[in-house]
């Protein structure tokens, strides 16, 4: 997935005699060796929120998100994986997050049994892939939820407690990005210092033509990052037409500094299936949300300005838990994505056991929120759930 300048690991005396152009964009935050650009989105309909009209962003980003990052980041905010966060007491005050009208938040979610798919027949959503790398003609097909900072689930959960996503996916090859889920602007444009955070595949030419593939983080400030418990950029080639089930983990330190875990593959823990990184407490520390945030699967919502970054691939379950779940209970839920566990049913988000149909979009762990197509003339088709 990727989002609009993106950073490369390069040498610091590299940078002192290289500018950054601007080139194919692909999610903030990085680690690799080169820059790339990202773009606009299509209007969105209006019914998960306000609709938010597209702003077509500039051909380029912002170059002053560039970092060294050349070593890997200091270990001072590391957090313990092991075990769950604790809230940050010292939440960021810049968006307190506003009660959801539409959620009624004074009971906590029913126990996992109340959530069980059931035996209806449940299918995956199947997302195009990209017509060419360069392409920004095609249409834009994304689900998405306007405004999740203020419908409970800002950018590290409310009150700082984190947020912790997890999806199954399977991704066919293609030339150029890809995205799975970003949590990001949405209006078409990017903000490297503002808030976003995704992790999918991401070309390992670091640009638009690449045709083979390695894991990444996106976060701020307009980078891609490779690094994995195993070492600074170590992750793994995609294999594609695989099921793999992943989860991806935002946690607030105390110093303010945010934790990004990618879980690749699991129920595997093995470093070299984990990355993570750990931003600093300068300008990646992410205080601020983007102009229009929302959720959005399958696409970049600026790739008007860069290029389509499509999810290629079958989308499958799909869980959003407005807490950052320790190591075990991610684990533990990674097993069946159709039924919650108890630790997962406590803050409960949104929760899809597979989809029913391409309108089948609402929660059915009864928080009452619903998804929505960017396009309604344009959505994902079905495919086997397996």
């Amino acid at each position: 997935m990727r989002i609009p300048s993106r950073v490369i690991a390069i040498p610091l005396a590299l940078l002192c005699c290289a500018a950054c152009s601007p080139g194919e964009l692909h999610g903030p935050s990085g680690q690799g060796d080169a820059t790339a650009s990202r773009a606009d989105s299509g209007a969105p309909l209006d019914t998960a929120g306000d609709s938010n009209a597209a702003d077509a962003a500039g051909d380029s980003k912002a170059g002053d998100a560039a970092r060294d990052n050349s070593t890997p980041p200091s270990a001072d905010a590391a957090v313990d994986s092991n075990t769950p966060p604790t809230a940050d007491s010292s939440a960021d005050t810049t968006t307190p997050p506003a009660a959801d009208s539409s959620v009624d938040t004074t009971t906590p979610p029913a126990a996992d049994s109340s959530v069980d798919s059931g035996s209806t027949t449940r299918f995956a959503l199947d997302f195009p892939s990209n017509v060419s790398g360069a392409d920004k003609t095609a249409p834009f097909v994304a689900l998405q939820f306007d405004d999740p900072h203020t419908h409970g689930l800002p950018f590290a959960g409310p009150n700082n407690a984190g947020v912790t996503y997890m999806w199954r996916v399977k991704q066919r090859a293609q030339t150029g990005y890809y995205v799975t889920l970003w949590w990001a602007q949405g209006d078409g444009g990017f903000t490297p210092s503002a808030q976003y955070v995704g992790g999918h595949p991401y070309p390992k030419v670091a640009n638009n033509t690449g045709t083979t593939h390695r894991w990444e983080i996106a976060a701020p400030s307009g980078g891609d990052y490779f690094d994995t418990r195993a070492g600074f950029q170590t992750s793994k080639d995609v294999v594609y037409d695989v099921w793999r089930t992943q989860a991806l983990r935002v946690v607030r330190n105390s110093n303010g500094s945010k934790t990004y875990t990618f879980y690749s593959d699991l129920p595997s823990l093995a470093p070299i299936d984990v990355l993570e990184w750990t931003s600093g407490t300068g300008g990646d520390i992410a205080n601020t949300p983007p102009p229009k945030p929302k959720i959005t699967i399958g696409d970049s919502p600026w790739y008007q300005g860069y290029q389509h970054e499509r999810l290629s691939g079958l989308f499958g379950e799909l869980i959003i838990e407005a807490a950052a779940r320790s190591e075990a209970e991610i684990v533990a839920q990674a097993q069946n994505l159709q039924q919650l566990t108890a630790a997962f049913a406590q803050a409960i988000w949104y929760f899809k056991p597979g989809w029913r149909s391409t309108a089948d979009l609402t929660c059915e762990a009864g928080t009452g929120r619903t998804l929505y197509w960017a396009d309604p003339a344009n959505t994902a088709g079905l495919g086997a759930l397996k």
